[in-house]
């Protein structure tokens, strides 16, 4: 349909509201009837209107047409009692006669604004279309549709572009910077409790580069350890600490029976034999407490 034909049905629709009155059965025909009538040429029949006002501003007149010309003819759909059923849970059931083309009756979204429903605020849970008739229009051959459809109100938002954004600016309109209260704590005058959390150290755990791109054997596990005592240390030398509790939180050693986890996974690649294991963990362990003499708990 050209931009013409779509201003001169405009006007007309302005201009002949009775014509319409009978064609839609309808003592109030909107614009949205209109608009659904001829297959949403417009995304709503509000646009349709206000750019057939912007048309008749510009060309300054209120220009009318004659319906008896041959350029524009106005079918009469045939006689189709249209319902809606409203049920206690909130779905409703809409049968109406619906002009489009095999496509669009697949398509949700358009099925749904066919019937006057927005997809942001109703889901189909089943749709029949059985086609009906046929109708003659300045753009081709439509097919009209009896469409019969169970909608329901849409629990979640639908997240599609222009929800998004809606989202996205209504959190910049309203967003405002929490505020902190402060907290102030009273220490010990005696100075504070460190507590050191290691954890999957895999002490014993032999790997090489070729096969797992990473080196790793008991001697790495003991720098690695003191590595992160002292970086600890380091950070907080500023504090004065009166007790330090090394805590392990699993897995000090690769295994913890003869080269197997307690679930009984076989451990093959390992550094040490199982008894230099643990003799060489309580030995660092000895080292650890000695060194940082504040040490008054270690779990292992």
């Amino acid at each position: 349909m050209t931009d013409e034909e779509k201003y001169l049905i405009g006007v007309d629709f302005k201009n002949d509201k009775d014509k319409y009155r009978k064609l839609f059965k309808t003592n109030n025909p909107t614009w949205k009837d209109l608009n659904l009538y001829h297959g949403m040429i417009f995304s709503t029949g509000e646009k349709w209107r206000k750019w057939t006002q912007r048309r008749q501003d510009k060309d300054g007149t209120l220009k009318k047409i004659d319906s008896v010309k041959d350029e524009i003819k106005v079918e009469s759909l045939p006689s189709y009692k249209e319902s809606v059923e409203i049920k206690n849970s909130g779905e409703q059931i809409s049968d109406k006669l619906i002009s489009m083309s095999l496509e669009e009756s697949k398509d949700p979204d358009f099925v749904l604004k066919s019937h006057g429903y927005s997809p942001d605020e109703w889901v189909i849970t089943s749709a029949k279309n059985s086609m009906w008739n046929m109708m003659s229009k300045e753009d081709g051959i439509r097919t009209l549709y009896s469409s019969k459809i169970s909608v329901k109100p849409r629990n979640e938002i639908l997240l599609n572009e222009d929800n998004i954004t809606k989202i996205l600016e209504n959190l910049i309109k309203n967003y405002s910077i929490p505020s902190l209260k402060y907290i102030k704590y009273n220490h010990d005058t005696n100075g504070d409790l460190l507590i050191l959390n290691i954890a999957d150290l895999h002490f014993a755990l032999k790997s090489y580069m070729e096969t797992s791109n990473n080196e790793y054997d008991d001697v790495i596990a003991t720098n690695r350890f003191f590595y992160v005592i002292n970086d600890v240390l380091s950070r907080i030398k500023h504090k004065v600490i009166n007790k330090i509790i090394l805590l392990n939180l699993g897995d000090i050693c690769n295994f913890d029976t003869p080269y197997q986890t307690t679930k009984g996974t076989p451990q093959t690649d390992h550094s040490l034999s199982y008894y230099s294991m643990f003799t060489k963990v309580s030995d660092f362990m000895k080292k650890f407490t000695r060194n940082y003499g504040k040490t008054k708990e270690y779990c292992i």
